[in-house]
């Protein structure tokens, strides 16, 4: 582990704990920002940035500039937690049962609430409310965002003086993805009623999911981002958090089984290891199971550079979620490379990236977007030709990423 990535995480470590940081040696803030803020780690750490001894510290303009941010992001999410509030009295006042996850459940474990940013608040509606719950938003101002919209995800936002909310709105906690795990996460019903949990966050009512339901589910959202997007080491911060919180209220062997059953087992015994050996997060959730495994320091290299490399085209990361075939169990893993690049080039409706989501909700137009894709790859190659990178990124990232989630058993194989 290199002496950056030791530094930023005692960093966040003291940060979660408010307790001060003094490092042993000078931090390389150009080096450090970067993966601080793609890692969405900037406003967890910044109140301890801002009491390092002054010759520790970064230098004025990085420093203003990241004032400047966090108070922005701050007054944002100030905002947005007040209009989240007035928009779950409103759909009280209509018989409407949304459930809060994620988002506001989870800054509340947090020291200080705004130390964790969040573009947006995910709410789950049951999918014969869902339509009324549109209306509802429609009749308070919100405007429908198309382009960021799934078909089970309908994304609204609002944004004024002084209304501000971005809401995701989910009537299936797995949004548009099918196949074996789908069926196996329904399978859980995570959002049985009795399940159900009415507590408050940041001083504002909500119903949110269950302790052991919303750790599962927390788990899936953090494979789902390691396989399709790279995993920003917040996600890891947050799952510290809340197991520190509610680990007396998680049945261990049930746990468990529940993620042996849907192929997380591996994978998630090495993010809890990362977790406990440099967040201090609670170990009694650990499996004897599987101390056969150590400390898995690439995938934690992996996590803190959100899987990217130094010179990279952040543009060739996410071009299609060609992977979720295979973290969805739809198909089995495969070292034929070929078909890799025929499915690529060909993915199905729901695999297709914003720029392309009219195919999703017009599937008739699927071979529009193939071409659309294909002349947008021309342009691309043209692009990485300038910029002396290759436009073969994309498949190079989407293998890597394959053989990360074969290593951690997450996959089925041929």
């Amino acid at each position: 582990m290199n002496q950056l990535y030791e530094q930023i995480l005692s960093l966040v470590k003291t940060s979660i704990y408010q307790e001060n940081y003094t490092p042993d040696t000078d931090i390389s803030w150009q080096e450090a920002y970067p993966l601080l803020a793609t890692g969405k780690l900037v406003g967890i750490v910044y109140r301890n940035v801002c009491q390092l001894p002054e010759n520790y510290r970064p230098k004025d303009d990085i420093m203003n500039s990241w004032k400047n941010m966090v108070f922005q992001r701050g007054f944002h999410q100030l905002l947005s937690f007040q209009e989240l509030g007035h928009v779950l009295r409103e759909a009280e006042k209509k018989g409407l049962h949304p459930v809060v996850f994620k988002g506001i459940a989870l800054a509340d474990l947090y020291p200080e609430a705004n130390m964790r940013f969040s573009s947006d608040s995910d709410i789950l509606i049951p999918p014969e409310e869902r339509s009324a719950m549109e209306t509802l938003l429609q009749e308070l101002g919100y405007s429908f965002i198309e382009i960021a919209s799934k078909q089970h995800v309908p994304v609204y936002k609002i944004q004024q003086p002084n209304r501000y909310l971005k809401i995701e709105l989910h009537d299936c906690l797995w949004e548009d993805y099918t196949g074996l795990q789908a069926e196996l996460l329904e399978e859980l019903n995570l959002t049985a009623p009795d399940t159900l949990l009415q507590t408050t966050a940041c001083k504002i009512p909500i119903t949110t999911l269950g302790y052991e339901q919303h750790l599962i589910y927390q788990i899936f959202h953090i494979a789902k981002h390691f396989a399709f997007e790279g995993l920003p080491l917040r996600y890891l911060v947050d799952l510290t958090v809340f197991v520190n919180a509610y680990h007396n209220q998680i049945d261990a062997a049930h746990f468990w089984a529940i993620m042996k059953k849907l192929k997380y087992d591996v994978f998630c015994d090495a993010i809890f290891k990362i977790c406990i050996h440099y967040f201090d997060m609670d170990n009694s959730l650990l499996s004897a199971e599987y101390r056969k495994y150590g400390l898995n320091e690439d995938l934690l290299v992996d996590i803190l550079t959100v899987g990217r490399k130094e010179g990279d085209a952040s543009e060739a990361w996410a071009g299609t979620d060609t992977l979720s075939r295979y973290l969805m169990r739809d198909t089995q893993a495969t070292s034929n490379r070929f078909s890799q690049k025929i499915h690529m080039i060909f993915p199905t409706p729901s695999e297709l990236k914003d720029k392309f989501s009219y195919a999703k909700k017009y599937k008739i137009l699927l071979p529009v977007a193939w071409i659309h894709r294909f002349f947008s790859a021309i342009s691309y190659s043209r692009y990485c030709k300038k910029q002396g990178t290759s436009s073969n990124d994309a498949y190079n990232k989407i293998n890597h990423r394959l053989e990360l989630m074969k290593d951690l058993e997450m996959v089925d194989f041929k």
